[in-house]
């Protein structure tokens, strides 16, 4: 893409804390498109967020992140950037319309686009009827709506949201996911951070995988082995790990799970993994995807 048209910039980033560190992370965000930061539990992309969003000043960290070809953290990095952090505890006794009102008067949006953007947000998120009562009463799933209101409520360019998909219903994360496409169709650029990547997967144009602080995979995903890694299980399963062996299948046998684990890119790669297992009088009894799995994801990067 071109360099022109990139919004985060992250290079050679590290910081060290006292059991673990973050090393060498190295990535970019383009204009108008979606991308998701991923990793289990402790992978250190929250660390990395508030870095982007300056929460962490660039004194705690080596590295380089510009925000528009601004420092991150600086004034100009955070006039178009709306963000959004997993809050559980709210300021006591605010209604939601009262939150999200304090919250934008803070920034540089007029008043009565303010008034019309947190109607507009709270209707789109299926909690305009609730305006009025206080958080504290929300569930977690309508506080987490709220949080991802916020940071839209002043027509950010650039909206950085902190796995927003958490304690959302399935239901709610599909309209989740449809929202998300709508403010990409408006020329909104997206960061997101999340552990469950299958799903996104459908409407994210590239992610950044990190794993214990360490970045496993970056790029389009479109090159990425989503949906693309079976379990097969054989009569003879022995026999299958030669055979794949022999035709330079990418493989890996789990020696806990006992899966037969094996890439197959396209339709035509399945019919012929079939094909030569039957001329071998090997029969398939178990064909099917699995699940979107970080432990699994290095042995079958390229």
């Amino acid at each position: 893409m071109d360099n022109n048209n990139i919004v985060i910039n992250v290079q050679k980033y590290n910081i060290k804390f006292k059991n673990f560190n973050i090393i060498d992370i190295n990535f970019k965000v383009y204009k108008g498109t979606i991308h998701a930061l991923v990793g289990q539990s402790g992978s250190g992309k929250s660390v990395l967020l508030k870095s982007i969003i300056g929460a962490i000043p660039s004194s705690n960290y080596h590295g380089i992140i510009t925000i528009n070809n601004y420092k991150a953290g600086s004034a100009k990095s955070k006039s178009s950037l709306g963000f959004s952090l997993n809050l559980e505890n709210f300021p006591q006794d605010l209604t939601a319309y009262i939150f999200l009102k304090k919250l934008g008067q803070a920034t540089n949006i007029k008043h009565e686009s303010l008034e019309q953007n947190i109607k507009k947000y709270l209707t789109m998120f299926k909690l305009w009827e609730h305006r009025n009562k206080k958080l504290n009463s929300f569930s977690s799933g309508m506080k987490n709506r709220i949080m991802i209101i916020q940071a839209l409520i002043h027509n950010p360019d650039l909206i950085i949201l902190d796995e927003p998909g958490a304690n959302l219903d399935s239901e709610s994360r599909k309209y989740f996911n449809d929202v998300l496409e709508t403010l990409k169709s408006e020329g909104k650029t997206i960061l997101l951070t999340t552990h469950m990547i299958n799903e996104i997967k459908d409407i994210i144009d590239s992610c950044t995988i990190m794993q214990l602080g360490k970045l496993l995979y970056d790029g389009s995903v479109t090159n990425f082995l989503i949906d693309k890694i079976w379990i097969l299980v054989t009569s003879n399963i022995a026999l299958t790990i030669e055979i794949l062996k022999k035709y330079n299948y990418k493989f890996k046998f789990d020696e806990n799970s006992k899966e037969l684990l094996v890439l197959l890119e396209s339709e035509a790669s399945i019919n012929n993994l079939n094909f030569i297992l039957f001329k071998n009088k090997i029969y398939i009894q178990t064909l099917y995807k699995k699940d979107f799995d970080l432990a699994h994801l290095k042995s079958f990067l390229t």
